[in-house]
């Protein structure tokens, strides 16, 4: 294999590996903070759903009368909540009917974080526990991993065209390196090392004769 293709090769394998780390850096930081942004506004929701619940109770409605449309105001599709007592959702707020949310069971789901997969899409969701009943809000994050699909699809073609350019650029260097150190440069760098071995050989032999 000629110095040249070598050379290209190393530089490209080189930036290959360095795009490969900053884009898969680059992809994850994003994608956690999407995630960070769905928990946040789950959370939310569910405080907005707790402070309604209560504040309703406390005026002496029932609790299957209690009515969370202004939460439903609120939030954006794809998110839903629920207020849940035994087992039964008696007042809701927004994209309550989503397949996805169904598949999931979010509503027989402990207190807690959870993420569930379904044919659907993946859905995260946030159970908290208030007394007299459950406060269930949820996610549908299909057209955040779809357009997280399409993020991974453009840095896969950035990285492949900066491995391309990267090689282009190595294999110009190594033709200019091998133009300068050409045959004749290489030559002479020879002779002078089998000049300089000789030398020390004929020295080495006159103080032995010595």
């Amino acid at each position: 294999m000629s110095l040249r293709r070598r050379l290209a090769l190393w530089y490209g394998a080189v930036i290959a590996v360095v795009l490969l780390v900053a884009l898969t850096l680059a992809y994850l930081l994003h994608a956690e903070a999407h995630d960070s942004d769905v928990d946040a506004a789950l959370a939310d929701m569910a405080s907005k759903a707790q402070e309604a619940v209560e504040t309703e109770t406390h005026a002496g409605i029932p609790l299957n009368a209690v009515d969370l449309t202004d939460l439903s105001r609120a939030i954006d599709e794809p998110h839903a909540a629920w207020f849940v007592v035994d087992g039964t959702p008696v007042a809701t707020a927004g994209a309550t009917g989503v397949l996805s949310f169904r598949y999931a069971s979010v509503l027989d789901l402990p207190d807690g974080w959870h993420t569930n997969y379904t044919t659907e899409g993946r859905v995260r969701s946030y159970v908290l526990s208030i007394g007299i009943g459950k406060i269930v809000t949820a996610a549908d994050l299909t057209v955040i991993d779809r357009a997280n699909a399409d993020l991974r699809f453009t840095f896969f073609l950035l990285g492949l065209l900066g491995v391309g350019l990267g090689m282009a650029t190595a294999s110009t260097i190594a033709g200019t390196v091998c133009s300068v150190t050409g045959p004749s440069t290489i030559s002479a760098s020879l002779s002078r090392r089998i000049a300089t071995s000789s030398s020390l050989r004929a020295g080495a032999s006159w103080s032995r004769a010595a």
